[in-house]
């Protein structure tokens, strides 16, 4: 079966775009960090230290991070582990 070049280019791009993705880091946290709470957090979830995440603060997580790498989320804050309590009270 022939593949058309559209569908090859199409999927390249794809695929480039998915790779370049998993490079986006994003970490929230409920106040400022410092740099080695920063690198310690990374370093925790698996991030290679060259990646530079970019950094937000959300005083509404209480306590804790959140961390966005790609399409995956871990979420460390103390909001996420009361609405995880409430969506488990609520079953």
């Amino acid at each position: 079966m022939k593949v058309s070049t559209r569908i090859k280019s199409d999927l390249k791009k794809y695929l480039l775009h998915r790779l370049s993705e998993a490079d986006d880091v994003e970490v929230t946290s409920a106040h400022k960090l410092s740099t080695t709470e920063v690198e310690k957090i990374l370093h925790s979830v698996g991030v290679d230290r060259t990646v530079k995440p970019e950094l937000s603060v959300d005083p509404k997580l209480l306590a804790g991070v959140v961390v966005r790498r790609g399409s995956r989320v871990i979420d460390m804050s103390l909001a996420g582990m009361v609405n995880g309590l409430k969506h488990k009270i609520d079953l």
